[in-house]
């Protein structure tokens, strides 16, 4: 029982590191595009700038990109430094699975759009 934080300290706790909040809309398309097909990321001989292309060849921004690679959900391996593969972690098609994205609920749009039009013939 000691082992236990006070219930005042665990209020202030930190979220453990490893453990990301809901990927945001940016971060969870680049995340799908690498989980069907995984991705290249390529750096250029002057200035050291990065892009990263996905399998169908969409390009992925840099900076979901790269709150990916530091949550763990993707992986970057190869052994040259010009051109590297990207692929997804367990972390990553958990994170696809569990997290799915929320959707409005769905209003009949001609219902809505009817009653407008119905009130505005009236005079």
């Amino acid at each position: 029982m000691h082992d236990l934080l006070p219930l005042h300290r665990l209020r202030h706790h930190p979220q453990p590191h490893g453990a990301p909040g809901a990927p945001t809309p940016a971060q969870r398309t680049a995340l799908e595009s690498i989980a069907q097909g995984g991705a290249r990321l390529s750096r250029s001989l002057r200035g050291g700038r990065e892009s990263v292309q996905a399998g169908d060849g969409s390009t992925i921004h840099a900076k979901p990109f790269h709150v990916l690679a530091e949550n763990k959900l993707i992986r970057v391996q190869g052994t040259s430094l010009l051109v590297r593969d990207v692929t997804i972690t367990t972390a990553g098609r958990l994170a696809l699975a569990t997290q799915k994205p929320g959707r409005a609920p769905t209003t009949a749009p001609g219902k809505a759009a009817t009653a407008v039009a119905t009130g505005a013939r009236r005079r």
